[in-house]
């Protein structure tokens, strides 16, 4: 394939990868890196330790795998072998390490022709984890980004470790509304990337130091695409416009009930992102509707001298996932029969305390 600069990309293994895509990017850093075959290896391992000091000095490095089918077009096999950090640069640690990474393969015909890759460790990580350039399920226009910003490591998104479930999702078109420092650093080097790498979708393994500089660890093609469907932007965008305007006109004031604006929650007033979790499914969310936010919920306070708004659910459903309406919620615990201007000024400042205080 050919960037927009003119310069021809094609993936290969994991540190070939690197290599090659490494002068067309200038957003993304890769950071300095050697890589051998397990061939090589094994004929002279000691001029690779001598050559991998010289190369390395006293850096600490990481030895990560590079085998041949690690990173091709049907399986990532992500994960599946070992790497091994915080390595001094040193043959007798290196050799420990390169051995262990060699035997992660597990291979039942032996291939040499499978990689070993040394890179500089990275310092002083602000925040890491993987990108994928489309919505894995579905396709959609949506930049992916499983991170971890605790604890300073590389590798946790990729192990699935405790901190590997933060997740952000951004729409392609909306890069713009961004507004954390460091997620604009990170996309602005993956667009890049992407104008090097046309026409696929792509998992990027990434770290964004403290200084806001960006890191590619790892690219390679998203495997697990769905078939491609052109019409998927153009529904997505439709229903992102829908779901606009009827918030729009749901947040405005609105005729008997108190409240100039109001607040979406998944968790304010019974709970639906317990109970039938964020992204339920329909039937579990038709049911909850009809059995408690539809009316259930606001009869019931009514019976206990509560104001009610009377005909409005509680829930609304926005691409899929319940929201409770706060300012409704605040309306039915006010006092039935409460004066209308002294429950106005209620409900504002409970719904402008709640924005200020959220968690």
């Amino acid at each position: 394939m050919t960037s927009s600069s003119g310069q021809t990309f094609s993936f290969g293994t994991k540190a070939e990868s690197l290599i090659r895509i490494a002068p067309l990017l200038t957003l993304f850093k890769v950071p300095r890196s050697r890589h051998f075959t397990v061939s090589e290896w094994r004929i002279d391992p000691d001029r690779q330790l001598r050559e991998l000091e010289d190369h390395f000095a006293d850096d600490v490095v990481i030895v990560r795998s590079s085998a041949q089918g690690e990173d091709g077009e049907v399986g990532s096999m992500a994960g599946r072998f070992d790497s091994i950090g915080d390595i001094a640069a040193t043959p007798d640690a290196l050799r420990g390490a390169i051995n262990q990474v060699i035997a992660s393969y597990d291979r039942t015909s032996d291939d040499g022709e499978d990689q070993v890759l040394i890179q500089s460790m990275l310092r002083d990580v602000l925040m890491s984890g993987v990108l994928f350039t489309h919505d894995l399920n579905t396709g959609g226009p949506y930049y992916v980004i499983n991170y971890d910003d605790e604890t300073g490591r590389t590798d946790t998104v990729t192990s699935g470790g405790v901190y590997s479930n933060r997740t952000l999702v951004v729409h392609r078109g909306a890069l713009d509304a961004v507004q954390s420092p460091r997620f604009q650093a990170l996309l602005a080097a993956t667009v890049e990337l992407e104008l090097a790498i046309p026409g696929q979708g792509l998992d990027i393994e990434f770290a964004v130091d403290r200084d806001l500089g960006v890191h590619l660890l790892q690219v390679r093609r998203m495997t697990a695409q769905p078939t491609p469907d052109d019409e998927m932007p153009g529904r997505v965008d439709e229903a992102i416009g829908r779901i606009r305007a009827f918030v729009q006109s749901r947040f405005a004031p609105m005729a008997g009930i108190p409240g100039r604006r109001s607040i979406f929650g998944q968790m304010p007033d019974w709970n639906p992102a317990e109970m039938i979790g964020r992204a339920p499914r329909p039937l579990a969310l038709s049911l909850y509707r009809h059995l408690i936010t539809d009316r259930a919920w606001r009869q019931a306070r009514g019976q206990m001298g509560y104001s009610e708004p009377n005909g409005m659910p509680l829930l609304v459903s926005l691409g899929g996932q319940p929201y409770i309406d706060v300012r409704l919620s605040f309306h039915s615990f006010l006092p039935a029969g409460l004066d209308e201007g002294i429950a106005e000024k209620l409900v504002n400042a409970w719904l402008n305390r709640l924005s200020a205080y959220h968690q």
